[in-house]
């Protein structure tokens, strides 16, 4: 049985890195709005449901290899993210 999994494993990221080869690093709908580094104000986790402002105390315990950056807030939520509640990117400028 273990031989099993491990070969289901090694084909499901087989298939992951081939889609990634074929349809670019965007191939993941979920987010679909998200722009680079140097484009991003707002910045979310690949692994949280919530979006911050780059100086947000909470934006240092996010991994960088699951950092996402938006242009604005808007395009955050279409990719199902909420406002942080420290930061509040909702309330920005207001």
């Amino acid at each position: 049985m273990t031989g099993l999994l491990s070969r289901r494993a090694l084909l499901s990221a087989a298939v992951s890195v081939l889609a990634t080869a074929l349809l670019g690093s965007k191939c993941s709908s979920r987010f679909a709005h998200s722009v680079g580094p140097d484009e991003g104000v707002y910045v979310a986790s690949r692994e949280g449901d919530t979006y911050h402002v780059k100086s947000c105390p909470v934006v240092k315990r996010i991994q960088p290899r699951n950092l996402l950056y938006y242009k604005t807030g808007d395009d955050a939520y279409k990719d199902h993210f909420r406002p942080c509640g420290v930061c509040k990117p909702d309330q920005a400028g207001r």
